[in-house]
């Protein structure tokens, strides 16, 4: 399991592919998303400033920005305040920065 308060860029990289659970925190229901993409911020030598991107498998309206249970193989159950980013041919993309 990952814990947040350490986490970096190479604890998740590895996970890239991975389908996750998304469970949000406001009145809607959970959904399956794959973590499509571990990227460095500005200066990638700052391991601790990444993103996570990942994309609903469904298509349809995103969620509202909130904080979501994240659960799945690798990540264990954590906790992520997920931006929907736009959607790509109709699934939703969702951003989790870490700075």
């Amino acid at each position: 399991m990952i814990e947040l308060k350490t986490a970096t860029l190479d604890d998740f990289s590895p996970l890239e592919g991975r389908v996750v659970t998304i469970e949000p925190s406001i009145d809607e229901a959970a959904f399956e998303a794959t973590l499509i993409e571990a990227s460095s911020g500005v200066d990638p030598a700052r391991k601790n400033e990444f993103a996570l991107l990942f994309r609903a498998n469904q298509t349809g309206d995103p969620i509202e920005q909130q904080i979501c249970k994240i659960v799945g193989d690798g990540f264990g159950d954590m906790e992520l305040f997920l931006v929907p980013i736009g959607t790509t041919d109709g699934h939703p993309d969702y951003e989790a920065v870490f700075t």
